[in-house]
């Protein structure tokens, strides 16, 4: 027979005001009551029901599987844990007498929260196993259903993972999504991936912040990108790789927004798919590929007042008229010891145009070599 916490679950009454204040909003404050799972330690075995530590703080153990199933209880929803309120989790695959795998899952239902995984004014602490076998999985399954959601407009909505599976398989759904100054998400050793149209690896908005370190980011849905952030929003990046599969895409897309990656490959296929594209940004690349395989699929689109820098990276792009840095719109560049080059006919290694664009270049090389092709543009 399964774990039950569901007759311990204590029950309140908000506003949708308070909710608000409290970090405790959930679809659009609809729940007049709030279901909370209480303090203490859970698991392992099967879970049923939403976990909800609103004010309260958990620890679950390894060999765990939560996934909310219909009907829910009173002031519940579907996603797997949530953290608001001032709360805590903490998930270790490691813990308890049954160390192995954790499995979170949500699927949507109209009208209900559903994530896999929550975090608004709160701390939710994925700990990274030291098996390497042994990993913890955050599975959002359909329309806007994401690996986790962080509202960080109230409160420190803080998400730290390692070792994690992160996915989202909905149109509109995100591997980790995150918007307010308080949202910040800090991932390690980790793999995220989002198949749905729509469905960016990562989407940042309003100054949320998020950290990646050996992780990769891989999409496959139609108008999708590895990375999203907009309005002010910051991504940083240590290691790992992005990669996206169909045309139009974008391996990390930036907007009025910080991106500064070391080390870090980016692989786009699929005809006008951009290795990274940053405008009125700011953004940084220290080492690592950036490699195009489409038709007009450059490496970098830099425009709108960016500033970026290059130190050591390599650009390679080998589609029909790709460029492989291409600097517009009173961008400014400086690339020291980066290699950048093209493999397609009518192809640029770098094309410059626009009143107050430049590129400045300090060791490295533009290598062409095709028909119609330039160095320098």
């Amino acid at each position: 027979m399964r774990p039950s916490f569901r007759t311990l679950q204590g029950r309140f009454r908000l506003t949708c005001l308070a909710q608000v204040a409290t970090g405790l909003a959930y679809a659009g404050c609809v729940q007049a009551q709030t279901y909370i799972t209480p303090s203490g330690t859970y698991g392992p075995g099967p879970y049923t029901d939403a976990f909800q530590f609103f004010g309260t703080h958990g620890v679950i153990q390894g060999s765990t599987t939560i996934y909310p199933a219909v009907p829910y209880p009173m002031g519940a929803g579907g996603a797997g844990v949530s953290v608001a309120g001032g709360g805590s989790a903490r998930i270790n695959p490691d813990l308890g007498p049954q160390p192995g795998n954790f499995v979170i899952q949500s699927d949507y239902r109209s009208g209900a929260p559903n994530d896999a995984l929550y975090v608004a004014n709160g701390t939710l602490t994925v700990e990274g196993s030291s098996d390497p076998s042994r990993l913890t999985y955050a599975m959002g399954h359909g329309q806007t259903v994401n690996g986790i959601y962080i509202p960080g407009e109230t409160g420190p909505s803080v998400f730290v993972g390692a070792r994690m599976y992160m996915s989202a398989d909905g149109q509109d759904a995100n591997a980790i999504r995150g918007y307010g100054v308080y949202a910040n998400a800090t991932v390690s050793d980790s793999t995220l991936v989002a198949t749905g149209a729509n469905g960016h690896g990562i989407r940042l908005w309003n100054r949320a912040v998020a950290t990646l370190a050996n992780t990769d980011v891989t999409v496959s849905g139609a108008g999708a990108f590895g990375v999203f952030a907009t309005d002010n929003s910051t991504i940083d990046t240590t290691g790992g790789a992005i990669n996206t599969t169909l045309g139009s895409a974008r391996g990390i897309y930036i907007d009025t927004s910080v991106g500064r990656l070391n080390g870090t490959n980016i692989n786009t296929q699929g005809t006008s798919a951009y290795g990274i594209q940053a405008g009125a940004s700011n953004l940084s690349v220290t080492g690592g590929t950036i490699a195009t395989a489409g038709s007009a699929g450059h490496g970098l689109w830099l425009y709108g007042g960016t500033t970026a820098t290059l130190s050591a990276a390599t650009v390679p792009t080998t589609g029909a008229t790709a460029r492989g840095i291409y600097v517009s719109g009173a961008a400014s560049v400086v690339a020291n010891q980066s290699d950048i080059g093209t493999q397609g006919d009518g192809a640029s290694a770098a094309y410059v145009t626009g009143a107050g664009s430049s590129l400045t270049m300090t060791g490295g090389s533009l290598t062409t070599t095709r028909a119609s092709a330039h160095g320098a543009y």
